[in-house]
């Protein structure tokens, strides 16, 4: 497998699942990479224990987050917000699954609720909180796609795509795995 057989010139079909594009694809049915090894030895052990224990990894996480995301905000501006935004794009049969992704939080109340200091305002923590992470999403989104004229609809395929500039797919990896990584030890331990 070789990078240069990813000849699909938009994010989408890069995503769409192309043979070509995927470097396993031949492999079977289970793969075990070194990457899957290093990954289960880092968030294991976080998924072991209680909620409480892994507030430490959630803040970093957050704090991670924002740089990433003024980061990203960088990129798109820097590029230009020249493209229109259309009232509504293409596509939108995936919109429900990431809408259901991005609010995913919902299953973790329960646990929060258990685990909360008895003056924390629900309705506050869980009314702000939505709040800003909504006018977020929106913001990323416009951005990203008045920067772009094809985006996909994972914003993360096209920065990490070489459309951007190499610290921007490097930030996008990171991403991947200190966001999305970290928020999954999260959901074990409420499974637990």
């Amino acid at each position: 497998w070789a990078p240069d057989a990813c000849t699909a010139s938009t994010g989408d079909e890069l995503e769409s699942g192309v043979a070509e594009c995927t470097p396993f694809h031949e492999a079977g049915p289970l793969i075990l990479t070194l990457g899957f090894a290093i990954t289960t030895a880092i968030f294991l052990p976080l998924g072991q224990g209680h909620l409480k224990e892994t507030i430490g990894v959630q803040i970093f996480s957050f704090i991670f987050m924002i740089i990433l995301l003024i980061q990203f905000t960088y990129e798109f501006s820097s590029r230009g917000l020249t493209y229109e935004l259309p009232w509504f794009g293409k596509d939108i049969t995936q919109l429900a699954g990431v809408i259901l992704f991005n609010y995913a939080f919902s299953i973790t109340v329960p646990a929060w609720l258990y685990e909360k200091h008895p003056d924390v305002s629900v309705n506050k923590m869980i009314w702000s909180s939505t709040s800003i992470a909504s006018v977020l999403y929106v913001m990323f989104g416009v951005l990203g796609a008045m920067s772009f004229q094809d985006v996909s609809q994972n914003m993360l395929v096209l920065l990490t795509s070489t459309k951007v500039h190499a610290f921007t797919r490097f930030s996008a990896a990171l991403f991947g795995v200190i966001i999305i990584g970290c928020g999954v030890p999260v959901f074990c331990v409420i499974i637990k």
